[in-house]
């Protein structure tokens, strides 16, 4: 690995179906329809908050159902991810990018990855957070 980012797009998906005005009731729908419109919603990634504000468009204007918003919004904001960050750090198209995370995470970053041309190789979070703090402990201990 050369190099790494991390984006506070977990955070930032809770505080838009929790504590916004494009929060709604459990339970969410996992709806792969309204992702890969989230997806395309995103664009180029700029624009951001403009764009995360079609998920109120598409449910008044449009009649989507409320429940799918999660899913939306989800793909909106793991595709302006994607669209923006590989050139943020320098990486190169056809470069891999690593995903670490739970299984379905890292599944939605695969698709949008490849949607955008890029290759992936998924790795489990929680393996990946014990073999690196078990790395820690043991140069720690060699100290």
């Amino acid at each position: 690995m050369t190099r790494f980012v991390s984006a506070f797009t977990g955070e930032v998906f809770d505080l838009m179906t929790h504590d916004s005005l494009l929060k709604v009731p459990a339970p969410f729908e996992d709806d792969d329809a309204a992702f890969d419109a989230g997806v395309t919603a995103a664009g180029d990634g700029g624009g951001l908050l403009t764009r995360l504000y079609a998920a109120r468009g598409r449910i008044a204007g449009a009649g989507a159902d409320p429940r799918t918003t999660p899913s939306f919004v989800s793909g909106v904001l793991i595709g302006s991810e994607v669209a923006t960050v590989p050139a943020f750090i320098g990486a190169e198209p056809g470069e891999t990018v690593e995903v670490i995370g739970g299984e379905r995470l890292t599944r939605l970053y695969a698709q949008v990855l490849a949607r955008y041309g890029w290759t992936e190789r998924r790795h489990d979070g929680e393996a990946a957070a014990l073999a690196g703090l078990t790395a820690l402990a043991r140069t720690l201990e060699g100290r």
